[in-house]
């Protein structure tokens, strides 16, 4: 799926003949995003004010907030409490999650089509359709 993430711009997801996933990457990622924000900081993150979880994530702190918090409440709070903080994203969750979200670990029946939109050599525009069946 990381490769999937690296090539599509847009991608429509069929399962069971009906669309459940269809959009850019970049919106069906918003769509599915998680109340979760990545962080990096200098200094000890402790317990902070509406984190629910800290996991570790790639040499960063994933930081899971509560319905009441929003990233910009954490970043405040961050910039209180530690010496620095060196990264700050919001957490998105990669297709695999999302997809396993939307059919279920059952992925029999789904289709996925993404669409590669690209230029060429040429400046003339080309597509590629991959077509993957999960048996």
């Amino acid at each position: 799926m990381n490769d999937i993430e690296e090539l599509c711009d847009r991608l429509l997801m069929i399962n069971k003949g009906r669309t459940v996933l269809y959009g850019s990457l970049a919106e069906v990622k918003s769509n599915y995003r998680n109340n979760a924000v990545l962080v990096e900081a200098v200094g000890e993150l402790g317990n902070i004010e509406g984190v629910t979880d800290q996991t570790p994530h790639n040499g960063a702190v994933e930081l899971k907030l509560d319905a009441k918090t929003t990233p910009q409440m954490l970043l405040e709070r961050l910039v209180k409490k530690v010496s620095s903080v060196n990264r700050f994203e919001l957490s998105t969750p990669s297709l695999t999650e999302i997809f396993i979200k939307v059919v279920g670990m059952n992925m029999n029946k789904t289709l996925l089509l993404i669409k590669h939109e690209f230029l060429g050599t040429v400046r003339r525009k080309a597509f590629i359709i991959l077509t993957i069946a999960f048996p």
